[in-house]
């Protein structure tokens, strides 16, 4: 049975708490604590002010036929290659109910995003904790410690590129780890790779999904499409991998409004192109 988790992942708080803690106007509020986008996408008023189907007074429609195509579309793969998510959370956490029985083990490179330490012990999972290498080093990933720690693992967290460090993982990285896994002798972890900010990076690990048939690569229109409130999120995978989390995966669990924008973002590729260049651009 499913435990709480020995950690609670706590949110960083509102503009209006903070405004209200320090007696400050919501507006004078800049936030570098969440990596979102300063504004909206323009067209997001336009596509929500316009009629949703199937209308509001009706439930969403569960398949979200119209947001996996899109998905797929955008990633370049077949749609029975996608689940979707109220979030990329949401996905991540199907991965922990899909893979990670009680008892088991998942693999953790150290520091990172703190929800796949908190999903891996609701599910009653041991966090095997893989420190990364130094900041000289650019908190790359300690490849050798990691690999060694593979057999018996039912399950491996990777970000790429890394939150909160930044650090890239290079897709030949990426492809060592996955043919050690292949390799170790019993039964391949599940490998899901969180590919939050794989606008701001010129690899992806998407195509090794074919070779590699238990990765799971997650996405998310939070960041370099500037749509965190929408809560939509997508993983990638061969058709057998996708089959298993949709068996998890919650009814209707994305408002049509946000399933609605979703889609009609994901056919603007260049919108999270030009938004993930203008915002590296200032960052340097």
């Amino acid at each position: 049975m499913p435990r709480p988790a020995s950690q609670v992942y706590t949110w960083e708080p509102s503009d209006r708490a903070i405004a209200a803690r320090y007696g400050l106007d919501p507006a004078d509020i800049l936030r570098f604590d969440t990596n979102t986008s300063p504004v909206a996408p323009d067209f997001a008023a336009e596509v929500l002010a316009g009629a949703m189907d199937p209308p509001l007074n009706e439930y969403p429609d569960s398949s979200y036929a119209e947001l996996t195509e899109a998905a797929a579309a955008y990633v370049g793969v077949d749609p029975s290659e996608i689940v979707v998510g109220a979030g990329a959370d949401e996905v991540l956490d199907m991965c922990a109910k899909a893979f990670l029985p009680a008892g088991s083990a998942a693999l953790l490179p150290t520091p990172t995003y703190a929800m796949y330490g908190v999903l891996t012990s609701q599910r009653g999972a041991t966090v095997e904790a893989v420190r990364r290498l130094g900041p000289d080093e650019r908190y790359a990933l300690d490849v050798d410690a990691l690999i060694e720690r593979l057999p018996g693992a039912a399950l491996l967290w990777l970000c790429a590129p890394n939150n909160p460090t930044g650090a890239p993982e290079p897709l030949v990285t990426i492809e060592r780890i996955l043919s050690a896994a292949a390799a170790t002798g019993g039964p391949p972890p599940v490998i899901v790779i969180d590919e939050a900010y794989a606008e701001f990076w010129h690899e992806t690990a998407v195509p090794l999904r074919v070779s590699y048939l238990d990765l799971v690569v997650i996405r998310t229109l939070s960041k370099a499409f500037a749509l965190p409130g929408i809560r939509v999120g997508y993983g990638v995978a061969v058709r057998p991998t996708i089959e298993r989390l949709e068996r998890v995966r919650p009814p209707g669990s994305i408002s049509t409004p946000s399933a609605t924008l979703a889609a009609a973002a994901l056919r603007r590729p260049d919108l999270a192109r030009e938004n993930a260049a203008g915002l590296s651009a200032e960052r340097e």
